[in-house]
């Protein structure tokens, strides 16, 4: 779970830079991808899962990136629910 000393990090990164904002997003997006579909890496899954929410949460409305809807965060944390099954079973 993000402390608030991290989410006030990511805050401070992203208010009032709406492109590096977005760069960010994209990026801990990517992450998160990698980590559910290369590495399998539950841990690192959800953390970055839990970042990329944040980072998403703190955009206006109407300012959220086309490229990664509210839809696409709720399949990524049914991959993350699938992989979490999977590796109870290891």
């Amino acid at each position: 779970m993000l402390s608030k000393k991290e989410k006030k990090k990511l805050q401070d990164l992203v208010s009032n830079n709406s492109k590096f904002h977005y760069m960010l997003t994209d990026r801990v997006r990517q992450d998160v991808k990698y980590y559910i579909v290369q590495c399998k890496s539950l841990e690192k899954a959800k953390e970055g899962f839990e970042k990329l929410s944040y980072l998403l949460s703190l955009f206006e409305t109407n300012e959220r990136p086309e490229w990664y809807t509210l839809s696409d965060l709720e399949n990524d944390k049914k991959m993350i629910e699938l992989l979490e099954k999977r590796s109870a079973y290891n």
